[in-house]
Formats: structure tokens, sequence, C-alpha cells
């Protein structure tokens, strides 16, 4: 969760702080009650992009990118994609 928190929750509050010349705890307050409007029951609510464009803010990747020392994989993950990758459509389907 710490990813998603820091891109979600402080991240994308920074980058409209910065844009609107407002103080951190300002922009926080505006950017989560944008979240809550829109819904989580919506999948605009999910969309990075979707944020960007609503908020004039540019660089999706970069928001993304600043944040990527906080991935953390959980350790059956690995062992999962090989099992994925040595898997067919067709294994799928019996």
């Amino acid at each position: 969760m710490t990813f998603s928190e820091k891109v979600w929750n402080e991240g994308l509050p920074r980058l409209y702080a910065e844009k609107y010349r407002l103080d951190f705890s300002e922009a926080k307050k505006i950017v989560l009650e944008e979240y809550a409007r829109v819904g989580d029951e919506h999948v605009e609510w999910y969309d990075l992009e979707y944020w960007f464009k609503r908020f004039g803010l540019s660089n999706p990747e970069g928001l993304l990118e600043a944040y990527r020392g906080f991935i953390q994989l959980f350790s059956w993950v690995i062992g999962c994609l090989d099992a994925f990758s040595a898997t067919t459509i067709l294994d799928f389907l019996k």
C-alpha cells in the first residue's frame, strides 16, 4: 500500500499544490474531496490519467517514477509470474 498511498495521497496533491500555488495541506484537502466526489464506485476514481486531466496536470509517468522505490513485491509474485509464463491459454481452457 505504500506506493499507492504515496502516489494518490502525497504525490498528486503535491503536484496540485505546486500548480495552483497552495500549501500542501490545502491542496490535499481539495484533492481528497474531489476523489470523494467521484467515488470509488466509478472507474475514473482508479484512473491516474483522468485525475491528471481533471486537475490540469501533466506527466503521470513522472509521478509514478518518482515513487518507484516504494513498490514492493509479495514473496509469492515471482513464482506466480514464472508459472503463468509457462502456461498457455489452452491450459486455462482445460
